[in-house]
């Protein structure tokens, strides 16, 4: 799952099988704070929840 640019993003309930990252929280053109209430993620071959930031934004993934 990837949730980009943006700071109302949220995944409720979720749950992610596989793959190589759960989730990536990316922000490219705006800072971005997603909130993961509650995420399951399991049998990523990568981290579970990856931010990843450009250009002077940051990017923030808050579990819950």
């Amino acid at each position: 799952m990837a949730l980009q640019d943006g700071t109302a993003l949220r995944a409720r309930g979720d749950l992610i099988l596989g793959g190589d990252v759960g989730v990536a929280v990316i922000a490219s053109e705006a800072d971005t704070t997603a909130v993961l209430e509650p995420v399951r993620i399991r049998g990523t071959s990568g981290p579970a929840v990856e931010e990843l930031a450009c250009c002077g934004f940051t990017a923030t993934a808050e579990r819950r």
